[in-house]
């Protein structure tokens, strides 16, 4: 059990240091500069939207997955690349959904000029991330 319990932790504290590394790059980039959206990206860790992706570069492949023990860590890692997700893959590997690139939703949140007490209604068929940052910014 003491086993399980560490790997949780360590799985846990390298998300954090993965998502601040992410969240750094945009910072340092200029796809987030609202403090509000910083706050919204710091509190809505990427990788529970995707428990199971493709990397466009790797369609063919198998997939990377969180119940896959042996590959978690991979997982993990993949999950903050600055890459979409692709969450679903139909015939002829085309992917149907996708968690979008993290700079392309930045950009997108970034440039709505969202305000505080705004209602938005975010129809999206992707994971659920950029709803999960609306939903913490409003």
């Amino acid at each position: 059990m003491t086993d399980v319990i560490e790997l949780a932790s360590r799985l846990q504290r390298l998300a954090g240091e993965l998502n601040a590394a992410l969240i750094e790059q945009m910072v340092r980039e200029g796809t987030v500069s609202d403090p509000a959206w910083r706050a919204a990206f710091e509190a809505v860790p990427r990788h529970l939207f995707a428990p199971r992706f493709t990397l466009p570069d790797q369609v063919g492949s198998p997939a990377l997955d969180v119940a896959d023990s042996a590959r978690r860590e991979d997982w993990l890692r993949a999950a903050y690349q600055r890459k979409p997700l692709l969450t679903d893959l139909e015939e002829h590997n085309i992917a149907t959904t996708s968690c979008s690139a993290p700079a392309v939703v930045a950009i997108m949140l970034e440039s709505s000029e969202i305000t505080d007490g705004q209602s938005v209604l975010e129809i999206g068929t992707g994971t659920g991330w950029t709803a999960g940052l609306l939903a913490h910014r409003l």
